[in-house]
């Protein structure tokens, strides 16, 4: 099986998202291969099964620029992939959501915030799978909760 990861910031000297680092490591002992696209990226050293792309906030790109390289490393993946792991951003699951449910992708959702909206339900009901490590994560209290 063949993943996606949405996140953050990929930076393993990062003092705040420098775990999810490990966490791809992780992935990728588990997936056949992993495409992972950060809005930003910084130091890595990752298996050769991983394949990293920014969306470029490390060069200053603009808002702009950043929705159009999501799309635009979305569909070159699509094939490259079989399901879709976001994590913490209900955003990329707002933007890509229907695209993935068009072209057969699993859709799982990393998000532990207390609060949330209209815009996160829509997210928890586009993808498949939920998940959250506090029982006050707004998305604990949803039946797609894993």
């Amino acid at each position: 099986m063949k993943i996606l990861i949405i996140t953050q910031k990929i930076d393993k000297n990062d003092p705040v998202l420098g775990f999810f680092h490990k966490w791809v490591e992780e992935f990728s002992k588990k997936f056949e291969s992993v495409v992972v696209l950060c809005l930003e990226e910084g130091q890595h050293s990752l298996p050769k099964n991983v394949e990293i792309f920014s969306l470029g906030k490390e060069k200053d790109k603009s808002k702009i620029k950043y929705i159009i390289n999501f799309y635009k490393y979305i569909w070159r993946s699509r094939k490259e992939h079989d399901a879709v792991f976001v994590h913490m951003n209900q955003e990329y699951v707002l933007l890509g959501g229907l695209f993935w449910k068009i072209f057969g992708k699993k859709i799982y959702m990393w998000r532990n915030h207390p609060k949330g909206n209209f815009l996160t339900r829509v997210a928890v009901y586009l993808s498949n799978k939920v998940f959250c490590t506090s029982d006050s994560a707004f998305t604990a209290k949803f039946p797609k909760l894993l």
